[in-house]
C-alpha cells in the first residue's frame, strides 16, 4: 500500500469537507494545522515537474486559511502527534510526498470500489465540488 490506510480516511474527509486541492493537502505541513482553532493554513502546494514534485505557492498564488469542521478535528490528530512542524501530514510509509496519480490509482480508486461507488466518476478533485455543495448548508 503506497500511503497506508492510516492517512486515507483523514485525507479523503478533508478533501471532501474543506475543499482543499489534492496538491495543497499533499504539501500540508504539521505546523500549519491548528486543531484547537480548527484551521489549516495553506501556504504551499506541490506541482509535478518532469516527474518530480516541486513545492510552490498555491494555485491562486495566495495563502489562505481553511476552516476544519468540528466533526473532522479528530481525524488528522494521530498524524500530527509527535511530528515536527515541518513534517508532511500526508506522506507515504517512507515519508515521501504523495503523487496524485499513484495515490489515486492505489488508494482512492480502491476506496471508491470498496464503498461500491465506482461508476459515479468520483475523483479526488470531485471531492472539492462536494465541499462547495456542502458549504451553503453549513
Amino acid at each position: 500500500m503506497a500511503a497506508g490506510a492510516r492517512i486515507n480516511r483523514p485525507l479523503i474527509l478533508l478533501l471532501a469537507y474543506t475543499g482543499l486541492r489534492f496538491n495543497e493537502a499533499a504539501a500540508m505541513r504539521v505546523g500549519k494545522v491548528d486543531l484547537k482553532g480548527r484551521r489549516i493554513r495553506i501556504t504551499t502546494a506541490f506541482a509535478e515537474v518532469e516527474g518530480k514534485l516541486v513545492e510552490q505557492s498555491p494555485k491562486t498564488g495566495k495563502s489562505r486559511t481553511v476552516p476544519i469542521p468540528p466533526s473532522l478535528v479528530p481525524e488528522p490528530a494521530p498524524l500530527l502527534d509527535g511530528q515536527p512542524d515541518d513534517a508532511l501530514v500526508f506522506a507515504t510509509k517512507r515519508g515521501a510526498p504523495l503523487h496524485l496519480r499513484n495515490w489515486r490509482r492505489r488508494e482512492f480508486d480502491t476506496a471508491v470500489r470498496d464503498a461500491e461507488l465506482d461508476g459515479l466518476g468520483l475523483t479526488p478533485h470531485e471531492l472539492r465540488h462536494t465541499a462547495a455543495s456542502l458549504a451553503p448548508a453549513a
